[in-house]
This record gives C-alpha cells, structure tokens and sequence, in this order.
C-alpha cells in the first residue's frame, strides 16, 4: 500500500511538473506576442505620425498657394481661376490625406486594443493555470 501510495505521489509530481512547463511555455508565448502586439501599436502610432506630418505639410502649401493667389487674384483673373483649382485639389488632398490617417489610426487603435485585451486575457488565463 505504501509502495502504491508512493508511486502514485510521483505520477502526481510528474503531472504537476508537466503542468508547470507547460504554464510556463504558454505565458513565455503570450508576453511574445503581447511585445508583438506592442510593437505593432508603436509602428501604427508611427504611421499616424507621419500621415498627421503629410497632411499638415499639405495644409501648409495650401496656405501658401491661397496667399499666392490673393497676390496674383487682382493682376490676373486666369491665373487667380488656375491658382483657386489648384489651391481646391490641394485642399481635397490634405482632407484627404487627413480622413485616412484619422481613419488608419482608429482602425489600428481598435484592433490593437482588441488584440491586446485578449492577448492579456490569454495570459492571465496562462497564469492562473
């Protein structure tokens, strides 16, 4: 009976063992992809950054052609109908440029969050094994 008890409280021990590594393997796999998942947030701030800097810069040559077309508007009617198209397309393409990035950054904020939240879900399942 004691020889059985024993050989049994080694099987339990193996299993614990077992149970241990295999917790530990799975929380090592979610804090991966959890940095993962943070780096993936760092690059799509980054994106938005440079979408914000693009459409800023896009505003500001628009501002630039609106001040040239003031200038040229009283000499030049032709030229003030050509500067006031350019200066609408350049508008479109900074609203444009700033509805994409606005719409890139929530689209990737949501999805990060999402990703995120599960990922911390799923490690803190992990642990709890």
């Amino acid at each position: 009976l004691q020889r059985e008890s024993e050989e049994q409280r080694r099987s339990l021990e193996g299993q614990l063992e077992d149970a241990r590594q295999e917790a530990a393997s799975k929380i090592s796999a979610l804090q991966s992809d959890l940095e993962a998942q943070q780096e993936a947030e760092a690059a799509a701030q980054r994106s938005l950054e440079e979408s914000s800097a693009r459409a800023t810069k896009l505003e500001e040559e628009l501002a630039a052609l609106r001040e040239r077309a003031a200038a040229e508007a009283s000499s030049a009617g032709a030229q003030s109908t050509a500067l006031q198209e350019e200066m609408q397309k350049k508008q479109a393409q900074a609203d444009e440029a700033l509805a994409e990035a606005r719409a890139d950054s929530e689209r990737l904020q949501r999805e990060s969050e999402e990703q995120r939240r599960s990922l911390e879900g799923q490690l803190e399942d992990a642990r709890q094994e």
